[in-house]
């Protein structure tokens, strides 16, 4: 098992993120994640609207959609989505993001839709 910290997506990149592919930012440490069990926390929501629309940085996170498929690519299987930025956008925000990680084939852990789902 292998986890990072969490995943934020900074002012700089925002600003230059044209509709573009995350591999070459993470190709640096595509070595280290090799596992079973890979998690990271991503701090806010993932392209929660679709289409990157509405795409946001400080204080209210809102991610380009291809960073889940570069995340599932250099090893990741599970994003954590229990945090701080999770209702940044309210409750479209949190539904956004869970169909966005789950279309992806990925799982995450952090946000269900009812208690039945958390267990």
């Amino acid at each position: 098992m292998k986890s990072t910290k969490q995943f934020c997506f900074p002012k700089h990149k925002h600003d230059k993120f044209q509709d573009k592919s995350f591999d070459k930012y993470f190709d640096v440490v595509d070595d280290y994640i090799d596992c079973d069990l890979g998690l990271v926390d991503i701090e806010g929501c993932v392209d929660y609207k679709g289409n990157n629309a509405s795409l946001a940085y400080y204080p209210y996170f809102n991610v380009p959609n291809q960073i889940v498929p570069a995340l599932k690519k250099i090893g990741f299987t599970t994003i954590i989505t229990a945090n701080n930025h999770a209702w940044d956008y309210g409750f479209d925000g949190m539904k956004g993001t869970v169909r966005t990680i789950t279309s992806n084939g990925m799982e995450q852990l952090g946000d269900y839709f009812s208690a039945q789902e958390s267990q």
